[in-house]
């Protein structure tokens, strides 16, 4: 601008500048020509728009490059103010322009519009100076017009683009950060601040790797390095970030080197929070693993299978039903670990999985040592997106199963036995109660020297022994207890041990510590066990030999391998070596009506089992062929001492006692009347509870009070004992009354007290057993 006044004071002012000799006037004339001409060159081909202008504001003259951008020619402007070729919106401000030109005048790089001929706008930068001549008035001026229209455009894009890079750098949901190569924070997004905590203020003071878990820190370096060298990082890379408030957040970070001034500036980064996504990964691998330790640790097996049927999942379980490990089975097919015969079972299985069918089938599973065990196997197609890709499978042993049902089976079958039995058993007690009361009599009635004295003594026995076979019979009825009470089992083991080998060529031999716990157990029901048990024993041995019977102190607790509560227990043992029992009969001994002997009953290790049972204890038995047989019984023990009784002796009464007896068998009734009698008693009788009422009332109210009750428990059709005694201690709190029944192992019978009795006699009994309980009551 400046050099264009210069010329341009020369070219107007020059004439007056210079005198002298007619060779200096010429010299200087060419010389002023020359610069008007260099003026006019460089007035025409500067690339701003150039004009001059008249004190009056008109156009004198105008450059190539204005009336190229105008569109206008020379003589169309010359002479037309400047002000024509503005635009509307900057008339306004040339005016105020004017006026301070007129002031100062100049004027500089003023943003004004111009409008070209077709009317379109440009945007320039104004500067004008004033020429004034000598005495210092305004002559001309020249304007000259910067075109900033594509640099205010490109100015306008680049602020725009700004703005929408800094709109969605604050605003997008995303978390976005700017840090240097050490990794201190250059800016962060409200998401990344937000997320994290912090302020934009305190965000520029912290650290990226201060915030990463320590383990992760080298990982966070070498990340920044690779960006460093290559501009990206290849793939995410998850973070562990700790926020302000000292709580963790998982995040999932893309970085990538940004440039300024083409020189590598820092490195942004874009997070993602997957702190829920983590959060749910960590429960799925959780149910995962508690999935995997339930199929792990499960007593059924199970299998996942691929679409072919090989084995990509084999638990413990399944694999301890082949005999194999685990993982031997994976790979394998269930066609390798099933019978044969069941081969087509299988394959229709498996094509109802392929379409998607759920089934239940039961097959039989060949293990590693040629054995065969029975399972039932549940099959579940598996899928992906919507395509089923293999199975699953449940598989249950029926060993279990099936021995379950055998027990219960055996069960039940004791049970129907016992219904049977336990009636039975109330009948032929009903009629030995006959026969042993009437010997007794029998026997009180002639001298010990008569010769009929050893027949009674034969028939009483007969009796006994037929009592004995009712007391099994009765081992099963139902509901039946025993009468329990403590008892040193070595005393009742040899007693027994000793009366079943009488006459044997087999002998015992004992071996019994001396601090042996008691047994809370009936004598009787528990004889009869170990005489049975000593029978078998001798039988296995025909041509002789000795039957070891130990006995031990032991506690559940520490034998975790028996098949008992926890608790002390007296362990009897029974060894015999004998024939021994073939292994398929080993596991129906204890059956009723199971026997291999030609004259057996089959009813001998039943009861025993049967006893034991109810005495809350265990037996099994072991054997091998030839080698002999060891039978096993354990019996709770009781930690007390036995008091010993004195036998009371029965004599006749002094004094007259007067009894009522209740019986629906007259046959029960006459017998015991005629005992009592003998033993000086005044009885009377009752067929039923409801006549026992009659009488005792009559007796109570005539001041004449039976002294005792003798009451059956069971009168068919009737009221019995059980019934009869709440009535009767309701009309005399003071009655004293004796249950009778055939039923011995009755709960009543064992525990008559808890009933209101006051003692018990068990069918078929004595005259002794008769006279020593009604004694003791009286007393």
């Amino acid at each position: 601008m400046n050099l264009l006044i210069f010329y341009f004071n020369i070219y107007d002012v020059g004439k007056k500048q210079f005198s002298g000799s007619e060779n200096t006037q010429k010299l200087k004339k060419y010389t002023l020509r020359e610069k008007k001409l260099h003026f006019k060159a460089f007035f025409e081909h500067q690339p701003v728009y150039c004009y001059i202008i008249s004190k009056a504001g008109d156009i004198l003259d105008i450059n190539k490059a204005a009336l190229k951008t105008l569109g206008y020619k020379k003589q169309e402007l010359i002479g037309k103010p400047l002000a024509s070729i503005y635009a509307p919106e900057s008339i306004p401000k040339m005016k105020k322009l004017f006026q301070k030109w007129k002031k100062t005048g100049h004027l500089k790089d003023e943003e004004m519009v111009i409008l070209t001929k077709k009317g379109s706008k440009r945007l320039v930068l104004l500067s004008t100076e004033v020429i004034k001549d000598r005495a210092g008035q305004i002559q001309h001026s020249i304007s000259i017009q910067k075109d900033i229209t594509e640099q205010k455009e490109i100015e306008n894009s680049l602020r725009e683009s700004e703005e929408r890079y800094k709109a969605l750098f604050n605003r997008t949901l995303f978390c976005v950060y700017i840090h240097d190569f050490q990794g201190w924070f250059i800016d962060a997004n409200q998401a990344a601040l937000d997320l994290l905590g912090y302020t934009k203020e305190e965000i520029s003071s912290i650290n990226f790797t201060s915030l990463i878990d320590r383990v992760q820190v080298k990982i966070a370096l070498k990340n920044i390095n690779e960006i460093k060298r290559s501009g990206h990082r290849k793939k995410p890379t998850v973070y562990k970030l700790q926020k302000k408030d000292g709580n963790f957040v998982w995040v999932e970070t893309e970085a990538s080197l940004i440039y300024k001034n083409n020189k590598p500036y820092a490195i942004q980064g874009i997070a993602r929070d997957i702190s829920e996504n983590r959060r749910m990964e960590v429960e799925l691998k959780q149910e995962r693993d508690f999935a995997l330790q339930v199929m792990n640790n499960i007593g059924q097996g199970i299998t996942v299978a691929d679409q072919k049927g090989r084995f990509e999942y084999v638990n413990p379980a399944y694999a301890q039903m082949i005999g194999l490990e685990p993982e031997e089975l994976i790979g394998e097919t269930p066609y390798d670990f099933t019978v044969n015969e069941d081969h087509k079972q299988l394959h229709h299985a498996s094509n109802k999985r392929k379409k998607g069918l759920a089934n239940t089938y039961e097959t039989r599973l060949k293990r590693l040592d040629g054995s065969e065990v029975n399972v039932i196997i549940t099959g579940v197609p598996r899928y992906k997106d919507g395509q089923v890709t293999g199975s699953f499978a449940v598989i249950t042993d029926l060993t279990e199963k099936i021995n379950v049902e055998k027990e219960l089976q055996r069960t039940q079958r004791l049970e129907s036995l016992g219904a049977l039995a336990g009636g039975i058993a109330h009948d032929f007690n009903n009629l030995l109660t006959g026969i042993m009361g009437n010997i007794s009599l029998a026997k009180l009635k002639i001298d010990n020297k008569d010769s009929l004295k050893q027949s009674l003594d034969k028939m009483e026995k007969v009796v006994e022994e037929t009592k004995n076979l009712t007391q099994q019979l009765l081992t099963f009825a139902k509901g039946g207890e025993p009468i329990k009470k403590a008892t040193s089992i070595n005393d009742l083991i040899k007693d027994a041990a000793s009366f079943a080998l009488r006459g044997s060529i087999v002998k015992c031999a004992f071996d019994f510590p001396q601090n042996l716990w008691l047994v809370d157990v009936d004598i009787n029901q528990m004889n009869q066990v170990i005489n049975n048990l000593i029978i078998n024993a001798d039988q296995a041995m025909p041509g002789g030999g000795i039957v070891h019977i130990t006995a031990e102190n032991i506690s559940a607790k520490k034998s975790p391998e028996l098949k008992i509560p926890k608790g002390d227990y007296v362990k009897i043992s029974i060894i015999d070596k004998g024939i021994g029992i073939p292994e398929d009969h080993l596991k129906k001994i204890f059956d009723p009506y199971f026997t291999t002997k030609q004259k057996g009953r089959g009813l001998g290790l039943a009861t025993g089992y049967s006893i034991i049972k109810k005495h809350n204890g265990f037996i099994e038995a072991k054997s091998k062929m030839g080698k002999g047989t060891t039978l096993l019984i354990y019996l709770p023990a009781v930690r007390k001492k036995i008091k010993e009784k004195e036998k009371p002796r029965i004599t006749k009464f002094v004094k007259k006692v007067k009894i009522l007896i209740m019986d629906d068998e007259e046959m029960v009734r006459d017998v015991t009347g005629m005992m009592l009698e003998h033993l000086g008693c005044k009885v009377e009788y009752a067929t039923n509870g409801e006549e026992t009422m009659e009488l005792y009332k009559k007796a109570l109210e005539s001041g004449k009070p039976f002294d005792v009750v003798i009451m059956d428990l069971t009168i068919p059709g009737g009221m019995g004992g059980k019934e009869a005694i709440k009535k009767l201690l309701k009309l005399d709190p003071r009655a004293r009354a004796i249950v009778s029944s055939g039923y011995s192992n009755d709960p009543i019978i064992a525990n008559y007290k808890k009933y209101g009795f006051q003692g018990s006699v068990v069918k078929p009994y004595k005259i002794d057993e008769l006279g020593s309980t009604i004694q003791r009551i009286l007393k």
